[in-house]
């Protein structure tokens, strides 16, 4: 079983916020010559983990509290029947900051976790 703990969960508007302005100061660094910004190709993200691993500096930049985990949904696959949204490999991937977060006698209950993965600070 997993605590998320203090969790930016990108099913939240007010997530997917915060995860734009990281993204729009990342690109501004671009633009200035600071870094080369990463791109996405397939399953490698480090698009994705760069704008995460920004979101945790803007924090501790601006004294908001760091996030202890990432939820997010993934839609990747293809449509389960025409015209559907839902795909045969949608899923959630958490990403857990904080490893005094992870429960690992479990809940038998609790929903499968498709990808997990844990960053160290």
């Amino acid at each position: 079983m997993i605590e998320l703990g203090n969790c930016l969960n990108l099913v939240e508007p007010n997530s997917i916020n915060i995860v734009k302005e990281a993204y729009a100061e990342l690109l501004t660094m671009v633009q200035g010559g600071k870094i080369v910004m990463p791109t996405n190709k397939g399953a490698n993200r480090q698009l994705d983990c760069a704008v995460s691993k920004y979101i945790h500096e803007m924090n501790k930049r601006d004294g908001v509290t760091v996030y202890d985990s990432i939820r997010s949904p993934f839609v990747e696959g293809d449509p389960i029947y025409k015209g559907a949204n839902f795909t045969d490999r949608l899923h959630i991937e958490i990403c857990v900051r904080n490893p005094g977060l992870e429960k690992r006698e479990g809940n038998r209950n609790c929903p499968r976790v498709t990808t997990f993965v844990t960053i160290q600070n």
